[in-house]
């Protein structure tokens, strides 16, 4: 949201007036910046808690010509969001690798698709699109692997509960997420 946006959305839930509104957000903006250069903290109820803290100086070396440089100490902004802003946003985002048998199904992924990486690493699929489909990516596997591919599939099938696979193919992700964009 732009700021004259959440002005106008406050005011509509508040019914005071655009301009009324758009003083008192701006005095609070003033208050809360105020407060934190002066090395208070400040707690938004819901939201986020705003502070400060020191970086030490210290010695890094430049990006553009590789010399030594020394950066003074300063004080960098602390943002900490608050629990019931995290709690929100994890309960519209699927954590399905929170569960023991999404970790199982991963790890045997892994495994699986490491045995292949060993045994089979000449014949690993090359054409894999950085954001291919999960059937592309299956494809792509069964035919530069053949019978190993189809193995492994067969293994990770046998050993893995049918609502983990309809949740997500572990097998597909990790063979994509290793092999997309391999060298060839």
């Amino acid at each position: 949201m732009r700021w004259r946006e959440v002005v106008s959305e406050v005011a509509r839930r508040t019914g005071a007036s655009d301009a009324e509104t758009g003083r008192t957000l701006q005095a609070f903006v003033d208050v809360v910046y105020e407060a934190v250069v002066a090395g208070e903290e400040v707690r938004i109820p819901r939201l986020i808690q705003l502070g400060r803290r020191w970086r030490e100086p210290r010695k890094l070396r430049s990006v553009k010509d590789s010399r030594r440089m020394a950066l003074d100490g300063r004080f960098v902004p602390r943002l900490r969001s608050a629990g019931a802003l995290r709690d929100g946003l994890a309960a519209i985002t699927p954590q399905l690798l929170r569960e023991p048998e999404h970790q199982a199904a991963w790890r045997l992924a892994c495994a699986l698709v490491g045995d292949l990486e060993l045994y089979h690493a000449d014949r690993l699929p090359q054409e894999l699109a950085d954001q291919g489909a999960p059937g592309e990516v299956e494809q792509a596997c069964a035919q530069a692997l053949g019978p190993a591919w189809q193995s492994a599939r067969d293994t990770f099938d046998r050993s893995t509960p049918p609502g983990v696979q309809a949740a997500r193919d572990y097998l597909v992700h990790v063979a994509h997420e290793r092999w997309a964009g391999a060298p060839g």
